[in-house]
C-alpha cells in the first residue's frame, strides 16, 4: 500500500466522495465496465482550479481492481485526469477511509513537502535567483516561424534588491516569459510592471529558437514576495 506522500505526489486531483454506482460511467463517449464506477463528489483537497466546479457532482472513477469499496461509503480518492468529453473520468491512484479531517491534515502536509522538494530542484537549476520589482515589459521581436502554440515572448525586466543565488553586476536582470494565453501556456506566469517576488530564471533548453535570454516557464520559477525568507532559508542549506 503506497504512503500518503506517494498517493498525494502520485495525483492530480483528490476529493473526498461517495461510491454512487459499480459497473457505471457518466459518460456516453466513455464506456461502463466492471473497472468503472460513478462517484459523488462531495470536497475537492487537491485540484487545478479549472476542476473546482464538480464539487457536488458526479464523476466516473476508473477504479483499481479488486477494491473494498462499497456503494454509500464516504472515502478520500487519489486519482488522474483520464478522460474529458460529456463528463469527466479519472483513474483511481488508491483510496484512504477513515476521518477525513485527519486525512486531509496530512494530504496538506504532503503536498507541502512535494512544493518544498519542487521549488529545491528548481533553485538547484537556475541560472539566478533574485527578489525585487518588474520594472518593465516589452513583446521580444525575433525572427522565425509562429508555430501554433505560439508562447508570443516577452522580455520582463526586474529592479533587484536582493540576489540570492547567482553573479550581477547590473542593478537590473531581464528573462523572457511567455505571454500568450494559449492552453499550453495558460500556466506559465506573465509579469506586469510594478509586481514584486522572486524570480529564478532557467536556461532556454526546451525551445529552438535564436536567442540566448533566460525564461521563466515553470510556474515554480516565480515566487511571491512573501516567500523571500523560505527560498533564502533553501538555499544556505543547499549550500
Amino acid at each position: 500500500m503506497l504512503s500518503i506522500q506517494n498517493l498525494t505526489d502520485q495525483s492530480s486531483f483528490i476529493f473526498e466522495g461517495t461510491l454512487y454506482q459499480f459497473g457505471a460511467s457518466t459518460c456516453t463517449t466513455f464506456a461502463a465496465t466492471s473497472e468503472t464506477a460513478i462517484v459523488q463528489v462531495t470536497r475537492i483537497l487537491k485540484g487545478a482550479p479549472v476542476l473546482a466546479g464538480i464539487a457536488g457532482g458526479k464523476v466516473t472513477l476508473r477504479l483499481q481492481l479488486p477494491t473494498d469499496l462499497k456503494v454509500g461509503q464516504a472515502v478520500v480518492i487519489f486519482t488522474n485526469g483520464l478522460w474529458y468529453g460529456d463528463g469527466i473520468v479519472l483513474a483511481e491512484v488508491g483510496h484512504l477511509i477513515g476521518d477525513t479531517q485527519t486525512i486531509e491534515r496530512q494530504i496538506n502536509m504532503a503536498t507541502e513537502a512535494y512544493v518544498r522538494r519542487a521549488v529545491e530542484q528548481r533553485i538547484a537549476s537556475a541560472v539566478m535567483v533574485v527578489s525585487g520589482i518588474v520594472a518593465a515589459t516589452k513583446p521580444f521581436r525575433y525572427e522565425g516561424p509562429i508555430s501554433f502554440h505560439d508562447p508570443d515572448w516577452w522580455e520582463c525586466i526586474v529592479s533587484h534588491n536582493v540576489v540570492l543565488m547567482g553573479s550581477i553586476s547590473k542593478s537590473t536582470v531581464s528573462f523572457l516569459f511567455a505571454n500568450s494565453k494559449d492552453i499550453m501556456w495558460r500556466s506559465a506566469p506573465k509579469f506586469t510592471v510594478g509586481q514584486r517576488g522572486v524570480w529564478m530564471p532557467h536556461e532556454n533548453r526546451q525551445f529552438t529558437w535564436p536567442s540566448t535570454e533566460p525564461v521563466v516557464v515553470n510556474p515554480l520559477d516565480f515566487q511571491p514576495a512573501e516567500q523571500l525568507s523560505t527560498l533564502q532559508n533553501l538555499i544556505q542549506a543547499a549550500s
